[in-house]
């Protein structure tokens, strides 16, 4: 247990805060970490605390993205499951490993958009 506090906490505290232009804190956690880093973890033999908590941080992010897509414009995502979110991530970081992390997640959102559907007229 101790060791996984440590781990979990070291992780956090790698992490540092990205602001635009000196401006306000826009991104926290484990979202500003390049697809790189994500990659390193996912590379990690079994089931380890890193990528239990990429893992949370990706579906947070994406419920919270979810939210904000449906109460401005009627759009959601089918969220997809663990394992298919980790493959799509996994394809996409390879492809971009300089990017930061938030930005696979976030096309992975836009990937599965897609229009509410409205009930018909009486």
């Amino acid at each position: 247990m101790k060791v996984l506090i440590l781990l979990a906490a070291g992780l956090l505290a790698s992490t540092a805060a990205a602001a635009a232009d000196g401006g306000p804190v826009t991104m926290r956690g484990l979202g500003i970490a390049s697809c790189n880093q994500y990659l390193a973890v996912r590379k990690e033999q079994g089931i380890t605390p890193n990528k239990a908590t990429y893992n949370q941080w990706a579906q947070g992010f994406m419920t919270g993205l979810n939210v904000a897509l449906y109460m401005k414009s009627q759009r959601y995502a089918d969220l997809p499951d663990p394992d298919s979110m980790n493959q799509w991530l996994t394809t996409y970081c390879s492809a971009n490993p300089g990017k930061p992390f938030h930005e696979a997640v976030s096309g992975l959102i836009a990937e599965r958009s897609m229009p509410v559907d409205k009930p018909a007229a009486k």
